[in-house]
This record gives C-alpha cells, sequence and structure tokens, in this order.
C-alpha cells in the first residue's frame, strides 16, 4: 500500500548515506554516472540542499519531473516522496526528489519564503546543468509538489526569471521555466480571511493588517499571468488544512489569465488521508498522464 506521502508534521533527516557534490556550469562536480538511483546530491551550498534522482533505466532523452515534500515548511524531507519518485521513474521520467531549507525561528526574517522559492529554481537550475549526464530533456521539465511543497511549485510556475536570493548567484543563466506544474492540495493565497493566521505570523514575523502588501506578495495566486505554466491542480474535498476554496481560486485564476488547467478532486482530507491504495493509484496515474500530456515520456 503506497504510504501518504504529504503530512504536514514529519521530523526527520536526510535518507542514509554520504552526501554527493555535484556541480557544472557554476555547480561543485559531475553527477555520478550509472544507476537509476542517487542518492543526497548536493545541488547547493547549505548542507540541507540535497536532493536524489530516480531515472528510467536505458539511453535516449527522457523528460523530467521536480518533487517538492510538504510539511509547513517547518518539517518534513524528501523521504516522504520516495516512492513516487520510483513510480514516476519506472514511468519514463528523470525525478529530482528535492530537500529544501526549512524555516529556522532563530534566522534572520526574510527567509521564508526567499529561501525556500531560491531553493527550487536552484534545483531546477541543478537539473538543467546536469541534463546531459541524467538523459534529461531540459525543454520539458515539470514539478509536483504537495502542501507546502506545492506552494513552492506553483510559485516556481509562475516565474520566468530567477528570485533575487542568497543562491541566486549560482548558475544564474539556466532558465527556470517550467513546462507544467502539478499542485497538490497547496495554500496559495495568504491573504484569505481567517486562513491560518497563526501559521503565517510566525513565518512572516508580521500580521496580515500589519503588512497586507507583504502577504499579497507572498501569494502564489496573486502572481499569476497568461505566462504561468499549465497546471493540474489536486484537493481533498474534507480538507481541513488547507480549504479547497485556495485550488478552486487558483484553477479560476489561471483560466481568467488564458492558462490551461485542470482539476480533480478526491473523498478525503490533507495529505490524501482517507484514499486507500486503488485511491492513491489512482491520484498517480491521473498525475502521469497529465504529465504524459504535457511533456511526454
Amino acid at each position: 500500500m503506497r504510504w501518504l506521502i504529504c503530512v504536514l508534521v514529519f521530523a526527520g533527516g536526510l535518507a542514509a548515506g554520504g552526501v554527493v557534490r555535484a556541480q557544472d556550469a557554476g555547480f561543485a562536480a559531475p553527477v555520478p554516472a550509472g544507476g537509476t538511483f542517487l542518492q543526497n546530491i548536493q545541488y547547493g551550498p547549505d548542507a540541507s540542499e540535497t536532493l536524489d534522482v530516480c531515472r528510467p533505466a536505458g539511453d535516449g532523452l527522457h523528460p523530467g519531473l521536480v518533487m517538492l515534500h510538504g510539511g509547513g515548511w517547518i518539517h518534513g524531507d524528501k523521504r516522504l516522496m520516495d516512492e513516487w519518485c520510483q513510480d514516476f521513474a519506472r514511468s519514463g521520467y528523470v525525478v529530482a526528489n528535492v530537500d529544501y531549507r526549512l524555516f529556522e525561528p532563530r534566522a534572520p526574517r526574510g527567509d521564508w519564503p526567499a529561501f525556500q522559492i531560491g531553493d527550487t529554481q536552484l534545483a531546477i537550475r541543478w537539473m538543467r546543468a546536469h541534463a546531459r549526464a541524467l538523459n534529461f530533456d531540459p525543454a520539458r521539465l515539470c514539478a509536483y509538489g504537495t502542501s507546502a511543497g506545492a506552494y513552492l511549485a506553483v510559485f516556481a510556475g509562475t516565474m520566468r526569471t530567477v528570485l533575487p536570493s542568497d543562491v541566486a548567484a549560482i548558475a544564474p543563466g539556466i532558465p527556470v521555466g517550467l513546462s507544467c506544474v502539478v499542485d497538490g492540495f497547496g495554500p496559495v493565497d495568504l491573504t484569505g480571511p481567517g486562513y491560518a493566521p497563526g501559521a503565517f505570523l510566525r513565518l512572516l514575523g508580521v500580521s496580515r493588517a500589519q503588512n497586507p502588501g507583504l502577504y499579497r506578495d507572498d501569494s502564489p495566486l496573486l502572481h499569476v499571468d497568461a505566462q504561468t505554466a499549465p497546471m493540474f491542480v489536486i484537493h481533498g474535498n474534507a480538507d481541513s488544512i488547507v480549504p479547497i476554496a485556495q485550488s478552486e481560486a487558483l484553477v479560476a485564476a489561471l483560466q481568467r489569465a488564458g492558462v490551461p488547467a485542470q482539476m480533480i478532486t478526491y473523498d478525503g482530507n490533507h495529505g490524501y488521508q482517507g484514499l486507500d491504495a486503488a485511491g492513491l493509484e489512482s491520484v498517480f496515474q491521473q498525475i502521469a498522464g497529465y504529465l504524459k500530456s504535457r511533456i511526454g515520456t
């Protein structure tokens, strides 16, 4: 049975094994040759900026997928996405399963969401920098995130240039645009009344009333325009963490902008809770079908 690949609270560290440092065009060393599963490759200077690569067997160029875990930007790691990393690789995708820096209350204010979005774009640049070694077609790259990771994926889908951040100078000339985004029940509008005010007060350091402009700036929904990547949105109809209205508003905004958008719902709560093995398999197959329609296999 597939285990739940996203939870709001998960305490854990990196997967077992040593860290492989990788760089090319601004990154640190070549990707190890061979193998369909590469663990703990460091894509940035911080120890937590690591990723696993799951890739199909055989030669030929394959489309790519960046996966971003949930955990409220405070908890969680890439192990939450392990099983689907392997499954997407078997479906024909080169997958980067990404750890990004988590929010640290003791860090200087301003690290959220700039650090996490910066890491997301850095992982995208890393993928493209290593396209030849990974047998990956850099023109065909999508992102899939769940919950907090979906927030990052959606934000990345609205961006066509490198976000100013502490990692922006690493390989800045590599494109960061995406071919599509799969959004698993992500929060996308921080300005919604009554939505998780305590969590965002902790992350941003000010309330919505104190700085409404900051909340607007940090809402990916409000950055949607005609150049935003097409999106496939998934949401539970009984989600008690992120209201389904968030996803409905995102799809409506995309459609108003003329961006292709689809949405499916499932009977259950946040993080695919309530789905049995057959239900999870159905969601996976619908995502795989969407990816194939956008970037092939």
